[in-house]
């Protein structure tokens, strides 16, 4: 059992990892440059169809369909965020699962009921 919660910590790790490397990874966009943690903003272009006031604000422009910088840094974050998450949930549960001490206490339990 040890090993699969080694194993499972190991994974967790990985997952970590990944998160972090996620969040600092460049950004690539219009108006963007980079990274999830510190982006940087610029002009970028944008044309729409549909009838747009003379100075649109960011809804606006989503509203439009157009897809800002911020939404890119945003689901980044938030992709990065879930995958380091879940990491962390797994290295946790496998330490748990690695020192939990009333395991030891359950198999003496058995192991006297069986006995008897």
């Amino acid at each position: 059992m040890k090993s699969i919660s080694r194993w499972l910590a190991a994974a967790g790790l990985v997952a970590v990892a990944v998160g972090v490397v996620l969040f600092l990874w460049p950004l690539r966009g219009a108006g963007l440059s980079g990274n999830a943690l510190w982006p940087h903003y610029g002009v970028f272009g944008w044309a729409t169809y549909a009838p747009m006031p003379a100075h649109p604000t960011l809804d606006d422009l989503r509203h439009a369909g157009i897809t800002v910088p911020q939404d890119t840094v945003r689901a980044r974050r938030r992709t990065a965020g879930i995958v380091t998450a879940a990491g962390v949930a797994v290295v946790v549960i496998a330490l748990i699962a690695i020192y939990r001490p009333w395991t030891a206490l359950a198999r003496r339990r058995t192991a006297t009921r069986t006995s008897k």
